[in-house]
């Protein structure tokens, strides 16, 4: 798989149309993208950190290599967190390393990663929902 295909891979993985993702890296037009992937022009540093920046879970090495995964591990225990203003962590998500080791060849495993996926972001909102609620009752 070229950079290219990648590159389109995490597009289609991220559910964005041409003209959205080519705004996410940074072109001015959506042929501007066209015409990174018919081979016109190559990928640039400012491409890679837009994309980054955009979803900071996509593997550098993956992309321009083909090294790893597609998605990084955010630390070793697999856990997603969030630094609260106090300065505690707060679990917001576990994953394991079957939910990012994503086929890319497979729709399906895609589909089955983003439903989990969903359902990960669903406890979480209940999670600070609950935690909101708590911090409402210690302020009165």
């Amino acid at each position: 798989m070229t950079d290219r295909e990648r590159i389109e891979h995490v597009r289609i993985f991220l559910g964005l149309n041409k003209t959205a993702f080519s705004k996410i890296l940074g072109y001015t037009t959506p042929q501007s993208y066209t015409s990174y992937l018919s081979g016109k022009s190559g990928v640039s540093i400012n491409m890679i950190k837009s994309l980054i920046n955009h979803n900071p879970k996509i593997s550098i090495d993956w992309v321009l290599k083909g090294q790893g995964q597609m998605l990084l591990n955010s630390d070793i225990s697999n856990q997603e967190k969030i630094i609260n203003g106090d300065g505690n962590n707060t679990q917001v998500g576990h994953f394991t390393n079957s939910d990012t080791n994503i086929n890319t060849g497979s729709n399906n495993k895609e589909i089955e990663y983003l439903k989990k996926e969903i359902e990960l972001l669903k406890q979480s909102l209940k999670d600070k929902e609950r935690l909101i609620s708590v911090l409402e009752k210690n302020q009165k």
